[in-house]
């Protein structure tokens, strides 16, 4: 086995790399104003943290011609099988390379990396592809200019200049690439495997964008479960009746309160005093809900403590199998408590 055979291989890796890198500086760039509250510092570790993500997707998708790129055996140097594998690495790349440019775009309109659910719309971009090419002629252009790149510096084997490895050191190294390429795709050894959730560690929560690719995002949402759309009301205007009705019920208030949220872990309303008949466990609680307005009915919005935070913060219940921070929706753009207070004065 040809030791350049190696040393090309990772040239093209790194080159792949390289050219996600540059996607995410252009996804900051032509998306500023979504990460203009994130700090210089916070900025920088999104573009480290996200090199973690596209090591990910590159080696998934890239998985067979690393292997057939390896593998032993005489012909690979062959001039058609050479062929073959640089077409497959074009191919391959050539197409997540547009998905990432491509959301560049259309970021604007989900404020969320594109996952699966952006298959339910590709009747209406195919059919809209010739307008959307040119309104968003830069995208087709830099896709041009990345399969140039990756065209220009695919490189060849030079067979009289590169040593040879013996067949059993080969074989040793083709096993090591495997065991390395499984340890990239599932980045690194911690207890679950890296997953799009990983992303949203910094601050503000929107650079999880940033530090997400469109690719690795796309394919690893494929497997989440799909949410079911329901209907409760016949129309906007009933549920907003129903709120209204509501509202006028609850205890109004001169000024600016305190606002305390109290969260109790397996906690149910059988441990209160008020509302039962027996005296129950939480003397303060229950004066605190005698002085305030307190909802007879308690429903539980998920089994699991990891579902209680959306719930609370941000009115979203345990409607999939899935929590909803760790499900595909976990990037979605939220109006919660934060920011109703936030606008509020607080």
């Amino acid at each position: 086995m040809l030791i350049q055979r190696y040393l090309l291989l990772i040239k093209r890796i790194s080159l792949l790399l390289l050219l996600y890198t540059f996607c995410r500086l252009l996804f900051f760039l032509l998306n500023q104003k979504a990460f203009e509250s994130a700090d210089g510092y916070n900025l920088l570790m999104a573009f480290i943290y996200g090199i973690r993500f596209d090591l990910s997707i590159i080696f998934s998708s890239n998985s067979l011609f690393i292997l057939l790129s390896i593998l032993p055996f005489s012909f690979q140097e062959s001039k058609n099988w050479n062929r073959l594998l640089k077409n497959l690495f074009l191919v391959v790349n050539g197409i997540l390379l547009f998905m990432n440019l491509a959301d560049v775009e259309y970021f604007k309109f989900t404020s969320k990396r594109t996952g699966y659910d952006v298959i339910g719309i590709a009747g209406d971009v195919g059919s809209q592809s010739i307008q959307l090419a040119s309104y968003y002629w830069y995208i087709p252009l830099f896709l041009i200019l990345f399969v140039f790149l990756l065209i220009k510096f695919y490189g060849r084997y030079e067979i009289s200049s590169s040593k040879k490895l013996g067949l059993l050191y080969s074989w040793l190294v083709v096993s090591v690439v495997i065991l390395f390429s499984i340890f990239i795709i599932r980045g690194g050894f911690q207890y679950k495997p890296l997953k799009p959730d990983h992303a949203f560690v910094l601050t503000p929560n929107v650079l999880g964008n940033l530090v997400l690719n469109t690719p690795y995002n796309f394919f690893t949402t494929l497997s989440f479960p799909k949410i079911e759309s329901v209907s409760y009301y016949k129309s906007d205007a009933e549920v907003k009746a129903i709120i209204n009705q509501k509202q006028s019920k609850l205890k109004l208030v001169n000024g600016k309160v305190n606002v305390v949220v109290i969260i109790l872990e397996s906690f149910s309303r059988e441990y209160m005093g008020i509302g039962n008949s027996n005296q129950g466990y939480t003397p303060f609680l229950d004066s605190l809900a005698r002085a305030s307005t307190f909802f007879d009915h308690h429903f539980a919005n998920g089994r699991r403590s990891v579902e209680a935070v959306p719930s609370i913060f941000a009115s979203i219940p345990s409607l999939m199998e899935e929590p909803y921070i760790t499900g595909i929706y976990q990037g979605n753009e939220l109006h919660g408590l934060a920011e109703v207070l936030s606008n509020n004065g607080y």
